[in-house]
């Protein structure tokens, strides 16, 4: 969709129904303004703007679930207290009302559990599942660059991968390197890969091949020291295919070990 139009997945907390909610500009929706009053008069959920508050959001979505947090209905009968105090009567009616008030996740699109929580490096933290959204700025940093293009969603990729690589166990920055090979032999993606990233994979490639020249593969992954090479040569390989004077030449194995 285009700049500032975008659907989001929504859902009740307690259920798996996943509701696609159209998020529009605020400049198209005074566009369609007539047709919106018309379904505000039927009854009709209006679409949300982007330029809408969260509590306007919030309203907005919650009636395409069948909930509005702006009814509230009373349950049983009020109770009515009289008292006189020889002067003046006072009487004090009192009752119970129930009604639905709705609060905003936003789910991480990354997450894993099995990272570190980091608190130093919030572009590194894929350890929360999701994050609440308390204020009207939290909720305009989310949606102000919806929908992601593929370059932003390959830099926040790139985060993941980076998070991974520095989770120090084995198996995740495997992963890690894999799958910055995978983007890395394919040169448009060197755009939004940042420097950072590839001084990552050089790191890794390092260290792996101190472990490796040192026998301590073994304590990475069971294959032990083949292991431990195999990871050093895709570290390398990943890093090798970043454009040139991105960091400099890769050392190779034998320095390494």
């Amino acid at each position: 969709m285009d700049a500032g139009n975008f659907v989001a997945d929504c859902r009740l907390e307690d259920s798996d129904e996943v509701l696609q909610l159209p998020i529009v500009k605020s400049k198209l929706k005074k566009m369609l303004e007539s047709a919106v009053k018309k379904m505000a008069l039927l009854g009709a959920p209006v679409i949300p703007s982007s330029d809408d508050s969260l509590e306007q959001f919030l309203q907005s979505a919650g009636k395409f679930f069948g909930k509005d947090s702006t009814k509230w209905e009373q349950m049983g009968e009020p109770k009515t207290e009289v008292h006189e105090d020889g002067v003046k009567r006072y009487i004090r009616s009192t009752g119970i009302f129930s009604g639905t008030e709705l609060h905003l996740f936003v789910e991480q699109p990354f997450y894993d559990e099995r990272l570190p929580v980091r608190e130093d490096r919030p572009d590194l933290n894929f350890n929360h599942r999701r994050r609440p959204m308390l204020t009207d700025e939290d909720w305009q940093q989310v949606i102000q660059d919806q929908p992601w293009t593929p370059s932003r969603r390959r830099q926040a990729l790139t985060d993941y991968l980076h998070a991974k690589l520095e989770a120090d166990e084995g198996e995740l920055a495997a992963e890690g390197c894999h799958s910055f090979w995978e983007l890395a032999i394919n040169k448009d993606n060197h755009a939004d890969m940042r420097t950072d990233k590839w001084a990552a994979v050089k790191r890794q490639a390092r260290q792996e091949g101190r472990r490796a020249g040192a026998g301590q593969g073994s304590r990475w992954a069971r294959a032990g020291l083949a292991r431990g090479w195999h990871l050093h040569s895709i570290c390398q390989a990943a890093a090798a295919s970043a454009q040139p004077g991105c960091f400099g030449a890769v050392d190779n194995g034998s320095a390494m070990g």
